[in-house]
């Protein structure tokens, strides 16, 4: 990726994602993740607390900024249990100043904690603008994220092949009703294109970020008509029926 220069006039902003950490041991409490920057003595922002359900995983998926950040701090990101440090993870600057930014999990470290403790990270570089666009995009994101959460990601596990059934046609119908034809048409051939690599066992990780980024860029645009709260729902049921589980789960992540 194309370095972005130091030299940037602009305030550099950093949009940062906090989605989940796993291998935290089976602690009850109510968790926290604070992302601060290394040598500066002030959060620039945390998590709201969580209480987990004692599976080793957590999930936050909430948004920090970080206003003024200067080119080669080191990021901070510290769980903490009743305030006390449960593990601790860091991302230099160059793992994620580029256009790109930084999609991906960092190790965490801490004693008590499970071996491939991690946390999940996606930091976004750029101006307030850009910043505050992303944070909008990210704000549907995490509202189709909470749907999937409260539905269960496995609900059509649960039920008969007649209410998936029907389900499955209410959908086909939300669609044709919200989205213009050239969306329906890029719903349609980017989710069957996914469903038939899957069959094929192609359905990698590349493919499955492929795949995953057109229908949110597609549902992004639709959402300016539509709306937050409609373009989430239609996310959430094309992941909680999607009839593959382990394909269903990757694509939720």
């Amino acid at each position: 990726h194309r370095r972005i220069r130091s030299s940037l006039r602009a305030r550099i902003f950093l949009q940062i994602l906090i989605g989940d950490a796993k291998g935290l041991g089976t602690t009850t409490s109510a968790l926290r993740c604070s992302c601060t920057v290394k040598g500066k003595t002030s959060p620039d922002g945390a998590t709201q607390p969580i209480v987990g359900d004692s599976t080793s995983s957590w999930r936050w998926n909430q948004e920090v900024t970080v206003k003024q950040y200067t080119t080669g701090d080191i990021l901070v990101f510290t769980v903490l249990d009743n305030g006390e440090q449960l593990g601790r993870a860091t991302l230099p600057s160059d793992s994620f100043m580029t256009v790109g930014g930084f999609s991906g999990t960092v190790p965490l470290s801490g004693s008590g904690l499970d071996d491939g403790a991690c946390l999940r990270l996606r930091v976004v570089v750029g101006t307030a603008q850009a910043a505050h666009r992303h944070a909008r995009k990210a704000g549907l994101l995490a509202t189709a994220l909470k749907l999937v959460d409260q539905t269960g990601l496995d609900w059509s596990n649960s039920v008969d092949h007649d209410t998936r059934a029907e389900r499955n046609k209410h959908l086909k119908g939300e669609l044709q009703e919200a989205l213009h034809a050239e969306q329906l048409n890029l719903v349609k051939s980017t989710y069957g294109d996914f469903r038939q690599q899957v069959m094929e066992g192609n359905a990698d990780d590349s493919i499955l970020s492929s795949h995953a980024r057109t229908l949110f860029d597609m549902f992004w645009e639709a959402h300016e008509t539509i709306g937050e709260g409609r373009a989430a729902k239609l996310m959430k049921d094309l992941v909680v029926l999607f009839p593959n589980q382990e394909p269903r789960h990757a694509l939720q992540r």
